[in-house]
């Protein structure tokens, strides 16, 4: 389409293409782009009058009445709005009430200069380069990863990202907006879009619409376009550098064949003005604080106020091409600034250059090659403080900006930095929480003096109470979740049965350090990994499932209602009237599931409880193609809208507890047993589909060598009305529940080892349990401890009233009990499953007789008298009476001797070769060879 310049060609056009809408955009100080929509019969009044809009939305003119009026050069459809009902935009300026130009609006700041220059027969061109990052979205979130590799300009096969770029290509194409070149960046997921050349205004407007296209586009494809200068440490920031040329008419005044390097005086004099106001330009080329992350010597990124016809890593750089051609490249900006008042400043500070005669001294190449006979070239302001105060210092500036427009950056910028540095950031809390504390506390110490006594006693104690796992020592400002702040997220998020992305997004966060390995399985099982201190420790598998119940769409009728089938264990009677989350392929729409009104309700029909598969939903479609339109189709998930809420006395309640309180206990663990010295390896399984047949569990397990495990879940209480006690004795808020049996021995009967070592664990620690026997559900134990040739495993669980309802409920203390039971039982695996080995399969390695002579030493009826250490051939008397360690398999020590002629039989206990603890005990005949 052809560039407008009128409002009646818009008129004819929108009539042309059937255009509903029009988006009227702007920027306001600090560069954001803010957009009013209206309907298309509006635009005229727009033109003639402009709109009034909320000015507290602009830094600049809060407490004042503004209006924005359109320009109609800028007019364009939006290419991947619908056919019917399409949609333009317009970009628009600030103006006062009465139309007059405002001096806070920065398209208006801008054109000022632009007519300033004018005066003087001067023009500028401008060739932006854009640099951003696409990102992906997983469960709502912007994480920083990208499925492409790094490489300037490397080779990209077809993939998401790829699409997303084209899009962006393509889309800027359809809105007159001409692209030079489109390239992969340095860093992992960065892209680079360089824009054709064009004046001032149309430059500027151009860089916003390539802002607000890409952040679109990858929207579309579930992806995030960052255009934040340094979001990731070791790897290349994302500028903006803008290559500006000036002319005189059509000769472009920066080019001169004899001049040195073909510059004019003109050139160097522009470049001159650049370096002199360079620091006091940062706060607008570059205004946050995470912009100067990228002013690091060593990158790619510049540092020096320095120039160069040949360097690119300079603050200017003179690109290679000359004659009309010939441009200054300012390589500072970023995305993060307003490009209207970046190059409003480029002008007014070239210029001034220019009006000063001003030399930029010898180019960089030149100062690396005689270094003792130049100046030292200046560095760029290291942090937005030091560049405020530049910024302060210089009038050509301040005054190029207007009256309006400094005073509320300095304004911005003081109160960002205020906040950031009232923050305590992660960085310090791992820096200085330990070694400050022991200055502190130990000052005498961390000066060499170590005559104090006790010294060397009370820092191990420190450190072991630095080290515990008890949630209740947190260092003050840190963002550490509470465990209460961990349910709350996991249960207000959704993952049904085969749709448990979010959940799985969660848990691979939240363990990141605190394993060393985290993985995902074919099924979508997260397997997280922390390995042992000891080769010969146990392998203990913690799962917890990641699904909840929820529903899928099954059929849409002809007017937009969403029939739907149950995806695992419903009441239908709890699903009447809920509100819930249908899970678009474009994203999250709110349905309710609506019933027939009492009022029209028959005596029958209030009679009879309404059935799941008379129940509907309505998501406001008018009819199957607005459904489907919305992205809605069979196969579609559906999970109850319930947000997670407080109660009285420690109880809350959400949807999802079951199993989200499980995955909490997990997490948790894990993180408190960070700094522990545990000789087990923990297998933290987060399973896919418990709810639906436990089938995450048996691929998780069987995938595994674990010695033992544990599922993490929710019980079902009887303290409420409508339970007896006979089908159930557990209350909420009296501690976690131990498993011993579970649908009346259908599912798991839990080990006698592990129930031992859990039940120990917690008396040990003084820590409230209950036992229960269970005749209804079960859990993924039951799919793990039948798993090859079998795994001793029990179940811990959470009492939770109303389970499998979007009400359910718990006492966070129940969490707060389970998971120091959990932590202190996976400090003490060892004492019960040690050397991977299980008691009743020690029998088959026992050699099967003794001559007698190995045995004569022995005292039969005088039990420990005896040791034997078990061997890959056989067995071989030990004298010692304490526990071995020599090429041991396990230990067995004599209990009981009966001399049962002709076979005599030894009895024994299995012994632990670290502890000397009895783990189990069994007998054999032995064979008597006498001589």
């Amino acid at each position: 389409m052809a560039q407008v310049s009128t409002a009646e060609e818009i008129y004819t056009i929108i009539e042309d293409n059937d255009i509903e809408f029009v988006r009227l955009q702007f920027s306001d100080m600090t560069g954001a782009f803010r957009e009013m929509e209206i309907g298309s019969d509006l635009l005229e009044y727009a033109f003639r009058k402009g709109l009034p809009f909320d000015s507290r939305l602009d830094a600049g003119s809060a407490g004042m009445d503004m209006i924005i009026r359109p320009d109609p050069r800028t007019f364009s459809i939006i290419p991947w709005k619908q056919e019917k009902g399409r949609t333009a935009r317009l970009i628009c300026e600030i103006q006062a009430p009465d139309g007059s130009p405002y001096e806070g609006c920065p398209r208006y700041t801008l054109k000022k200069a632009v007519r300033n220059a004018f005066r003087d027969g001067l023009t500028m061109q401008v060739t932006p380069s854009v640099s951003f990052f696409l990102y992906e979205i997983k469960d709502g979130k912007v994480v920083a990863e990208t499925p492409d590799g790094n490489g300037l300009y490397a080779f990209q096969p077809a993939g998401r990202a790829e699409d997303v770029r084209r899009d962006i290509f393509r889309t800027l194409r359809n809105m007159d907006i001409e692209i030079e070149s489109s390239n992969r960046g340095q860093a992992s997921g960065q892209y680079e879009f360089v824009l054709k050349t064009s004046g001032c205004l149309r430059a500027a407007d151009n860089i916003m619409t390539l802002k607000f296209v890409a952040g679109a586009i990858a929207r579309i494809y579930g992806m995030q376009a960052v255009f934040m200068p340094k979001p990731a440490a070791g790897q290349p920031g994302s500028g903006m550098p803008l290559a500006v040329s000036l002319f005189r008419g059509e000769d472009n005044i920066f080019f001169r064949r004899d001049g040195d390097m073909m510059l004019s005086e003109e050139a160097l004099s522009f470049i001159a003005g650049l370096l002199g106001h360079a620091a006091a330009m940062t706060p607008v080329t570059n205004p946050v604080i995470n912009s100067y992350k990228r002013f690091v010597p060593g990158t790619a990124d510049p540092y020096e106020i320095s120039w160069s016809a040949s360097e690119t890593d300079t603050l200017v750089r003179i690109p290679a091409r000359r004659g009309k051609n010939t441009q200054a490249e300012l390589r500072s900006p970023d995305a993060a600034c307003n490009p209207y008042l970046a190059l409003s400043l480029i002008l007014a500070c070239g210029c001034d250059g220019i009006a000063k005669k001003a030399n930029p001294g010898a180019p960089a190449e030149m100062r690396k090659a005689n270094p003792s006979g130049q100046a030292q070239a200046g560095i760029l302001p290291p942090t937005l403080s030091d560049a405020l105060r530049a910024f302060r210092a210089d009038p050509c500036v301040t005054e190029a900006l207007g009256p309006v427009i400094p005073g509320n950056l300095i304004r911005k910028a003081e109160k960002e930095i205020a906040e950031f540095n009232a923050c305590v950031h992660q960085w310090e809390i791992d820096k200085y929480i330990r070694s400050l504390w022991y200055s502190v506390c130990f000052p005498r110490l961390m000066s060499g003096q170590r005559s104090w006594s006790g010294t060397g006693r009370r820092i191990r104690s420190l450190n072991k109470t630095m080290n515990k796992t008890n949630s209740a020592w947190k260092p003050e400002g840190t963002k550490m979740e509470t465990i209460e702040q961990l349910l709350e997220k996991y249960a207000n998020e959704t993952g049904v049965s085969g749709n448990e992305d979010r959940i799985r997004a969660l848990l691979k966060a939240d363990m990141k350090g605190f394993v060393d390995e985290i993985r995902e399985d074919k099924l979508g099982n997260v397997i997280c990994t922390r390995k042992g201190t000891s080769p010969k420790g146990p392998v203990i598998l913690l799962a917890a499932h990641m699904d909840e119940i929820g529903l899928m769409v099954k059929r849409i009728d002809e007017n937009g209602f969403l029939k739907f089938a149950k995806i695992g264990g419903w009441f239908d009677q709890t699903l009447l009237n809920q509100r819930v989350i249908v899970h678009a392929e474009k994203g999250d729409i709110v349905g309710v599931i609506g019933s027939k009104p009492p009022h029209v309700m028959t005596p029958e029909d209030a009679k009879s409880p309404v059935k799941y598969n008379d129940m509907f939903i309505d998501v406001g479609a008018k009819d199957a193609e607005d459904a489907a339109a919305m992205g809605i189709e069979p196969g579609t998930y559906v999970s109850t809208d319930r947000d997670f809420r407080k109660l009285a006395n420690g109880r809350v309640t959400c949807k999802a507890f079951d199993n989200r309180a499980g995955d909490v206990i997990m997490v948790e663990a894990m993180r408190r047993l960070k700094n522990e010295d545990i000789k087990a390896t923990i297998l933290a399984v987060g399973t896919v589909q418990e709810e639906v047949g436990l089938k995450g569990a048996k691929t998780a397990a069987y995938a595994s060598e674990a010695d033992v495990a544990l599922a993490l879940d929710t019980t079902i209480p009887g303290d409420h009305p409508g339970i007896s006690k006979d089908a159930s004795a557990l209350e909420i808020g009296k501690g976690p529940v131990f498993t011993v049996v579970d649908a009346s021995g259908r599912g798991l009967i839990a080990h006698p080892v592990v129930l031992k070592w859990l039940r120990e664990s917690a008396d040990k620690e003084k820590l409230p349990y209950q036992i229960s026997v269970g005749e209804g559900g079960t859990t993924d134990a039951t799919a793990i401890h039948l798993t090859k040739e079998g795994i001793p495993t029990g179940t811990i669980s959470i009492a939770t009233r109303y389970i499998h309802s979007p009400v359910e409920v718990l006492d966070t203390a129940d969490l707060e009990a389970c998971v120091n039971i959990l932590v202190a039982a996976i400090k003490r695996a060892d004492r019960y499953f040690w050397n991977r080995i299980h008691a009743g399969g020690l029998k088959n390695r026992i050699s099967k007789g003794f001559r007698k002579k190995d045995c004569q030493n022995a005292c039969p009826g005088i039990p420990g008298q005896a040791f034997f250490l078990l061997t890959g051939i056989g067995c071989r008397r030990v004298t010692t009476g304490r526990p071995f360690m020599e090429r041991t398999v396990f230990g067995f020590r004599v209990s009981e001797f009966q001399d049962l002629s002709p076979s005599p039989v030894f009895r024994y206990e299995i012994l632990s070769p670290m502890t000397s603890e009895r783990i189990s005990k069994a007998s054999f005949p032995v064979q008597w060879q006498v001589k």
